[in-house]
């Protein structure tokens, strides 16, 4: 009620009303303000294409934090390079009321290098500034326009501004030249824009209102299958002197093609050098894999942005002499190599990342961020990750693995489907023996074999300091007290995506004593702890992207002067997500635990969610079975 008097004061004594009935907190609706941390209140981006050479975007944002955890939101950055500049930036906070606190200096708009740390060379920047308020709510006005050569980049636009975020209004516009063709696609009920045609120019725009804020979602789909969005692509258009078109993927891997062509080409003593080296080799996949070993060892990774550069590889005399690349140079150089002795290969592009991204495979348009090589043979198909030193030949893990890439041939491109893993390739087998003491206390010998994409989880690991490996044991072996005395690690030294861990440690209070008895845990090292979150209306199917099977085998040698006196049952569960069992049994003076677990990749329906959550924690129940011993009677 005070609030309510305020604001009713605060209007009848302002002239100026028109600012605090517009960004007033309070007059943003209940039903915006459930569940969410901030509220956009209003959005207007605009893209202006005004030729291949030049086009402009304009983005005015407001948007209200109503508590701590929507501070990011109030963050204003804007990203520049030498293809883009900044014109123009200003700013105003405003206070719960909705009047205006101050504007935003220029001098508090930092300026900063946007290089990562494993960027050799770039021209990225970024134009920053964070309010750093604490009283809540509050609300910022951002309002920005920046200028691009080249029309190679046409914007997406998500209805949607985070987690947890609300949208009021927003809006999104892109204007062309009448006689240009624009290429667009609305996601989720997104629907046509409104089109408006003038003599020079036509507008098209997309509204939304009264957007509720939405739950990240344990598990849940891609976002471009959650939100209301709109892709764009251009038909014609030009980057860093380059001309082309997008209409198709044939057009567009032809415009690659072009800023490929004459890249990779060797000098002559180099030609000459691998030539010699592969001349003993028995057939093309033995000389691919003597050349990508040779590649490992003689480049380094290092990513380059500088001016076109972002999508141009270095030319593959250049990386020879230097000896690093980005992902798109070293691709390049590894053609060159293949080349050089009459093995074809194409120069592929991916849109890479552990989460299996999908690209929208019926709109042609920029929609990757790394490179690869693909080889095609006879009776098979070899694929090369050329960034990493470590990488099995042939290995893609889940960074490029399972998803549609595409190939750069002579003719245009293709879509292809990069190789999946199944489930059976994806293992961990552990065997370990335990010598426990009447105490409770024990050393145990644990081995661990890693297979495909679980290999791919420890590859870093694998390949660290004797000092990182140990911290990071420390932490993957999950027992409440334990002494690390000795480790292996190991690699297949062939292609196969195999890795071996061995570790000797020395076990404190493992089993708890009461009485004469010992309360033995039987899950050594592979507990299922992890339960995912409850939730009330499940709004997205359930998404598992990678599928793999789990073996254990341990072995616990019963301490002189004890005998069994419970063993659990066997346990089983089986669901559409996968399958659990588990059994104990005793051999002599030893106790042996035998368990397994496979998690099936797939899209499950949202109504299984509640089955889907009860299938985890079933498991984390399972997992926490104990074994009995008991004193003998003397």
């Amino acid at each position: 009620m005070i609030r309510i008097l305020l604001f009713t004061t605060l209007i009848l004594l302002c002239g100026k009303t028109v600012t605090a009935q517009s960004y007033a907190a309070i007059l943003i609706s209940d039903s915006l303000k459930k569940n969410a941390n901030a509220v956009l209140r209003d959005e207007v981006y605009t893209y202006i294409y005004q030729s291949p050479e030049k086009n402009i975007t304009r983005h005015r944002k407001v948007i209200t934090v109503l508590n701590k955890n929507g501070d990011e939101h109030a963050v204003f950055r804007v990203n520049y390079n030498k293809f883009i500049s900044v014109e123009s930036m200003r700013g105003v906070i405003y206070n719960e009321i909705g009047l205006p606190l101050r504007k935003i200096k220029a001098s508090e708009i930092s300026d900063n290098s946007g290089s990562a740390g494993y960027a050799l060379f770039d021209d990225i920047r970024y134009k920053y500034f964070n309010p750093l308020i604490s009283t809540y709510p509050y609300t910022v006005e951002y309002e920005y326009e920046i200028v691009s050569s080249g029309s190679y980049y046409f914007p997406d636009f998500l209805f949607f501004e985070g987690h947890n975020v609300s949208i009021e209004h927003s809006e999104f516009r892109v204007i062309v030249p009448r006689d240009y063709k624009l290429q667009w696609k609305q996601f989720n009920n997104c629907g046509d824009p409104a089109i408006t045609t003038t003599d020079d120019q036509v507008t098209y725009e997309w509204k939304a209102a009264g957007i509720i804020a939405i739950d990240e979602e344990p598990y849940e789909e891609n976002l471009i299958r959650q939100v209301q969005a709109i892709y764009t692509a251009p038909s014609a258009f030009s980057f860093g002197g380059y001309e082309g078109r997008m209409d198709s993927w044939n057009d567009y891997a032809k415009w690659i093609n072009t800023l490929n062509a004459g890249r990779d080409i060797l000098p002559e003593n180099r030609q000459i050098e691998i030539r010699q080296l592969v001349a003993d080799a028995q057939d093309d996949r033995t000389k691919i894999r003597i050349l990508y070993k040779y590649l490992q060892q003689r480049t380094r990774y290092f990513n380059i942005s500088l001016g076109i550069g972002g999508l141009q590889p270095a030319d593959a005399t250049t990386v020879d002499q230097v000896g690093y690349g980005d992902c798109k140079g070293l691709s390049n150089y590894m053609k060159a190599l293949l080349k050089a002795v009459g093995i074809n290969s194409y120069y592929t592009i991916v849109e890479a990342g552990g989460d299996f991204p999908e690209i929208i495979t019926d709109f042609p348009k920029h929609q990757f961020n790394h490179a690869m090589l693909c080889i095609p043979l006879q009776k098979d198909t070899v694929w090369l990750e050329c960034t990493s030193q470590v990488i099995p030949f042939g290995f893609l893990g889940d960074f490029t693995s399972d998803r549609q890439v595409l190939l750069i041939k002579e003719s245009g491109g293709e879509l292809v489907r990069t190789p999946a893993y199944p489930l059976e390739q994806n293992f961990q087998n552990t065997r370990a023996r335990v010598l426990l003491s009447a105490d409770g206390n024990g050393k145990a010998d644990i081995k661990r074999t890693f297979g495909g994409l679980q290999f791919d989880d420890h590859i870093i690991v694998m390949h660290s300091n004797n000092e990182d490996q140990r911290d990071w044991l420390y932490d993957y072996i999950e027992l409440p007290a334990f002494q690390l005395d000795s480790y292996n690690f190991r690699a297949e030294p062939d292609e196969k995506p195999l890795s071996f861990l061995s570790a000797a440690i020395g076990l404190s209070g493992y089993a708890s004593s009461s009485g004469k008895r010992l309360f033995l845990p039987l899950n050594l090292v592979n507990r299922m702890d992890f339960v995912p979150s409850k939730v009330k209306e499940r709004r997205t199917d359930i998404r598992r992207t990678y599928p793999y099977i789990d073996a254990d085998t341990i072995e616990y040698v019963i301490p002189d002067g004890m005998d069994t006196e419970y063993l659990p049952d066997a346990n089983e569960i089986k669901s559409p997500f996968g399958e659990y069992r588990s059994y104990t049994e005793r051999i002599d003076n030893k106790i042996f635990y035998y368990r397994q677990v496979k998690m099936f990749k797939g899209t499950f329906p949202k109504e299984l969610y509640n089955d889907f959550v009860k299938f985890y924690y079933d498991i984390s129940v399972a997992d926490k079975c104990q074994a009995i011993l008991i004193k003998k009677e003397t």
